[in-house]
Formats: structure tokens, sequence, C-alpha cells
């Protein structure tokens, strides 16, 4: 198969960095955050990229609670998501790229801060 040689459609930068994840809602259903449940692999102003165990679906809704790192200080945002493709990984776990549907204006500030201090 030829190397793909289009255009990027991406509009925003990823930052390829480990993230504390939560999955906090799925669709309609509220859970309690669990500790290494889901893992943030990437994260863009555009949308996230996790690995999980849970297998879900496009177009399914969540909310994911992030901890994003600045030097020795924490932020936690929640992110309101679509889940735009799953694949299968080789552990048996779950990627899952979700855009971003929703995020208040203070959290839209700190993601921003955060990929562009990278």
């Amino acid at each position: 198969m030829a190397a793909y040689s289009g255009r990027e459609k991406r509009k925003h930068r990823r930052i390829y960095k480990i993230i504390g994840t939560n999955i906090i809602r799925h669709n309609a259903k509220e859970y309690d955050p669990k500790l290494d449940e889901e893992v943030g692999l990437n994260i863009s102003a555009g949308g996230i990229l996790i690995e999980c165990e849970k297998k879900l679906e496009r177009q399914d809704k969540l909310k994911i609670k992030v901890m994003l790192t600045f030097d020795t200080v924490y932020k936690i945002i929640e992110l309101n998501t679509e889940v735009v493709w799953i694949k299968k990984s080789f552990r048996n776990t779950y990627f899952i790229g979700c855009k971003l549907t929703k995020l208040s204006l203070k959290d839209r500030l700190i993601l921003k801060k955060y990929t562009a201090s990278f």
C-alpha cells in the first residue's frame, strides 16, 4: 500500500503525551472516576485519543475528565466529546478517537495554554 501523500486533514496541533483521563459519562449514564481505567494518548484543541477497556461505538457521547500537567501544577478540565473512530489494540484494549463538542470558556483557555506550552 502506498504512503498517504494527501493534505493533512487535522486543523489542530496534537500533543503526544500520556494524560490522566476518566470517562465520567457515557451517553446518559454517569460513572465514578476509576484510577487507570482510561489513559489519554494525545490531545489537541479539537479532540483527544484515549485507550480504554470499554468497547464504545461511533457517535457515542462522552464526558471525559482530563488532568493536564503544567510543570508541578495540575489543572483538571472536563471535555464533552463524540466518538469518531475506534480501533482494537494488540493489548485487547481500544483506541478511541474523540472530537470535542462543547467546552467551557475556562476549560478552553486551559487547553489552549496547555497545547501552546509544547
